[in-house]
């Protein structure tokens, strides 16, 4: 069972399938809020400009991948 403070999340590596979407972009704000270590994987080109303005002035960890979900050695290396 995971803490109601969401330190739980402190450091933690995090995919988020669909974070450029509308509440993607809510999820990926939220984790950064709670210090998760964050990368999105994308194929929107070019990136929504909310989420490329996030990730240059987080100072939590953002990190945004382009590719295919189909494309395992990605996902391999991302997981």
């Amino acid at each position: 069972m995971m803490p109601s403070s969401g330190s739980w999340f402190r450091g933690r590596r995090v995919l988020v399938l669909g974070g450029t979407g509308f509440r993607g972009q809510y999820l990926v704000a939220a984790l950064a809020r709670l210090d998760a270590a964050v990368t999105i994987l994308t194929n929107n080109r070019p990136l929504p400009e909310a989420i490329a303005s996030l990730a240059s002035v987080a100072s939590r960890a953002i990190r945004i991948r382009q590719g295919d979900v189909c494309d395992s050695s990605l996902l391999t290396e991302l997981v």
